[in-house]
C-alpha cells in the first residue's frame, strides 16, 4: 500500500526584519464575512506558522473589493472558441497592433516568438498597456482564494506574491494584479514570476507593470525553440467524412484524437499544400462556429500560447480549450497583414 503523500506546503518566506519590527496590527473586517473567514483561517493554519507574523502585517487595511469577483466571472463567461475570437479580435486591437508592428516595437530575433504574436498577446492581455492592473495583489488573491476562484487558494499564489514584497523585489505600491489575481500587464502567476518574468532592456530590474521591453520579453518567454516557422493555427475546410466508408471512418476517428489529429487528413482553407514542419506532429481540431466560418487545426505552438490565458489555473492540463490561442493566432495574422478567413 502506498503512503499518502504529505499535503502541499507554502513556500518559505524570506526574512524581513524591518516589517517584523513594526507593531502587530489588530485586523479589522475586510467588509466581506467570507473573506474575513478565509483570512483568519490562513492566519491560524499551522502550516502558515512561519508566515503568520508577516501575513498579519501584510493584511492590515486590506478590504474586499466586490469588483474583483464580478470581473473574474465576466472573463470566465467566455467559453467557446468563437466567443474568444469575438472578444479579443477587434478592429481597434488590430489597428493598434499594426501600428506598433510597423514601428518595430518588440521586434523578435530569429528563434524567438514572432513579433506579431507577442504584440497580439500584449493587446489581448492589457490592450497594449491601456488597461492596467489596478488591484493590490494580496487583496485580489485574498478575495479569489476566499471564493475558490482561479486556483488562488490551492496554488499558494498569495504567498508567492508576498515573497516579492518581503524580498524587496517589488514595492507594494507597484505589486498590482488584475481581477485574475495575476501580476502585471502580462497576467503572470505570482508563483511563476521568478521563472517567467524577464528583464527585456537589460537594466537589471524586472518591471512587468511599466517597462514595455520587460512586458514583451516576458510574454515572449525564454525560447521558441522547436516552434519557429510553425503557425499557431491553420484554417481548414470542415470535413465531411462518411462513417460507412472504412477509410473515411478511420479519418473520422483520427479527427477526434485530440491533440493528435494528423493535419494531413484536412484540407487547408487557402487551398495550399501542407508544409513538412506543419504536419510533423498532430494538433487539435476545433470548429468555433456551429454554422459558417472555417474550422481550425491548432498546431504545437498553441500550447505555450494558450498558457497565457488569464483565466487558466497555473497547473491547467494540455486538454484545455484552445479558444484563447486561436484568438491570439488570428489577431497576430491580422497585425502582420496576413489575410484572415471569413470569421462566422
Amino acid at each position: 500500500m502506498s503512503a499518502t503523500p504529505p499535503p502541499p506546503m507554502p513556500p518559505t518566506p524570506p526574512e524581513n526584519r524591518l516589517l517584523l519590527a513594526t507593531p502587530e496590527p489588530r485586523l479589522e473586517s475586510t467588509g466581506d464575512a467570507k473573506v474575513d473567514a478565509y483570512r483568519d483561517r490562513l492566519l491560524t493554519d499551522p502550516m502558515n506558522a512561519t508566515w503568520r507574523p508577516y501575513l498579519l502585517r501584510l493584511f492590515a487595511g486590506v478590504r474586499a473589493d466586490p469588483a474583483i469577483l464580478r470581473q473574474f466571472d465576466r472573463l470566465t463567461a467566455i467559453e467557446t472558441p468563437g466567443e474568444y475570437v469575438r472578444h479579443y479580435v477587434t478592429p481597434e486591437r488590430i489597428r493598434r497592433g499594426r501600428q506598433l508592428f510597423r514601428q518595430g516595437v518588440g521586434k523578435a530575433k530569429p528563434g524567438e516568438m514572432p513579433t506579431e504574436l507577442r504584440l497580439a498577446l500584449w493587446g489581448m492581455l492589457s490592450d497594449y498597456g491601456a488597461r492596467q492592473p489596478r488591484h493590490d495583489a494580496l487583496q485580489a488573491l485574498l478575495v479569489l482564494g476566499a471564493y475558490d476562484r482561479g486556483g488562488a487558494g490551492y496554488e499558494f499564489q498569495l504567498h508567492h506574491a508576498a515573497i516579492q514584497l518581503l524580498s524587496g523585489n517589488v514595492p507594494r505600491s507597484r505589486l498590482k494584479a488584475f481581477s485574475t489575481g495575476k501580476l502585471g500587464q502580462t497576467h503572470t502567476p505570482a508563483a511563476r514570476f521568478p521563472d517567467w518574468a524577464r528583464d527585456g532592456n537589460g537594466d537589471g530590474r524586472i518591471d512587468i507593470w511599466r517597462s514595455q521591453a520587460d512586458i514583451l520579453a516576458t510574454i515572449a518567454g525564454n525560447s521558441w525553440e522547436g516552434y519557429a516557422g510553425i503557425p499557431v493555427s491553420v484554417a481548414v475546410k470542415t470535413p465531411n467524412f462518411d462513417p460507412n466508408d472504412r477509410r473515411q471512418a478511420r479519418m473520422l476517428a483520427a479527427l477526434n484524437a485530440s491533440p493528435n489529429v494528423p493535419p494531413a487528413i484536412l484540407r487547408r482553407w487557402d487551398g495550399r499544400a501542407w508544409k513538412a514542419d506543419e504536419i510533423g506532429q498532430g494538433g487539435t481540431y476545433i470548429k468555433p462556429w456551429v454554422s459558417g466560418g472555417p474550422a481550425f487545426i491548432m498546431l504545437r505552438p498553441a500550447w505555450p500560447v494558450n498558457s497565457h490565458n488569464p483565466i487558466l489555473p497555473m497547473y491547467a492540463g494540455s486538454d484545455v480549450d484552445m479558444g484563447f490561442a486561436l484568438a491570439a493566432s488570428l489577431l497576430a495574422d491580422a497585425i502582420a497583414g496576413r489575410p484572415l478567413p471569413p470569421l462566422q
